[in-house]
């Protein structure tokens, strides 16, 4: 199932039109807040004004990746992958016990400085 990011954003717009808002405000975070990106690119005139919070600048994430962050960062290349191992990763039994290893992954302090 190939669901963009356009895509998502021009549901949005359709749900907001449909209960009668014609122009909004939106707030995006992390993928949500590219979604709100692209959405603010495709329809200028319906998103007034925007908050995007917590994207990594994909630019400098990929121009620094090297073998220590993709290890640590590994959920990051799932979504790159065909279908169906991005589909199969995230709703797997298996994928339950990554879980717990990625919270505390996201909880240190050894995130990238940018």
């Amino acid at each position: 199932m190939h669901y963009s990011k356009r895509e998502m954003g021009r549901d949005q717009i359709q749900v907001m039109n449909t209960l009668g808002f014609k122009q909004f405000q939106a707030v995006g975070h992390d993928r949500g807040g590219r979604v709100l990106f692209q959405m603010m690119l495709d329809h200028p005139y319906s998103v007034e004004k925007a908050v995007v919070l917590d994207i990594a600048p994909t630019t400098e994430m990929y121009a620094h990746t090297d073998q220590e962050f993709a290890t640590k960062y590994f959920w990051w290349f799932f979504h790159i992958q065909p279908s169906p191992i991005p589909e199969y990763m995230s709703l797997s039994e298996k994928s339950k016990s990554y879980r717990g290893s990625l919270i505390k992954i996201k909880t240190s302090r050894d995130f990238p400085p940018w």
